[in-house]
């Protein structure tokens, strides 16, 4: 399953900042791991992500590749 998740669901996963993901979205789609596609849903841009043909293609949904959705705690 391949399935493609939007800017929003991504941010929401990975509790991130706007521009954090942007930044981070865009080396991806540099490096073929990840593959945006641009559209609108009426008058709303709409950007979604899914996994392209780099290493992390073979490892399933966006959401798999992640792992786990916790993010990791700083200790100290």
């Amino acid at each position: 399953m391949n399935r493609s998740l939007t800017f929003n669901e991504l941010k929401a996963l990975l509790k991130t900042t706007d521009g954090n993901l942007s930044v981070h979205a865009r080396k991806l789609e540099e490096a073929n791991y990840i593959v945006c596609t641009k559209s609108f849903d009426g008058r709303l841009p709409k950007t979604e992500y899914r996994l392209g043909g780099g290493r992390a293609a073979g490892t399933g949904t966006l959401s798999e590749s992640h792992g786990s959705t916790d993010s990791p705690t700083r200790e100290g």
